[in-house]
């Protein structure tokens, strides 16, 4: 019966990509990570990206959530956010995101200005 209600429940059938299956998952974290930015939790970008380094294992040498999506692209990553945000809060975007897309900044410069 578990199963049924579950299978009755779900929102899709169709097996979902590796890069759909990136972005819920990354998406939510980077937009997280602007709110602290914004709230003057931490210094810089870089300080996330340390952490994400360190407590994730996002190893490479200059990774991180903001250098992902510094490597992504702002807009890019608006859009990729546009068909999720009927999921709910979590995928809307922040005003650092949008302010770092228009103005085309990266992130790092995008904060000292927020």
């Amino acid at each position: 019966k578990v199963l049924d209600l579950i299978r009755e429940r779900r929102r899709s059938n169709h097996p979902l990509s590796e890069s759909v299956i990136s972005q819920r998952l990354f998406l939510p974290v980077l937009l997280e990570a602007t709110r602290i930015l914004q709230e003057l939790l931490v210094d810089s970008p870089s300080a996330i990206d340390y952490a994400m380094r360190q407590g994730l294992g996002m190893c490479r040498p200059n990774s991180g959530i903001f250098s992902w999506a510094n490597c992504i692209g702002k807009r890019t990553l608006l859009d990729w956010l546009k068909p999720l945000q009927s999921l709910g809060q979590r995928f809307e975007p922040t005003q650092l995101l949008l302010d770092a897309a228009k103005c085309n900044k990266e992130f790092r410069e995008a904060a000292g200005a927020a």
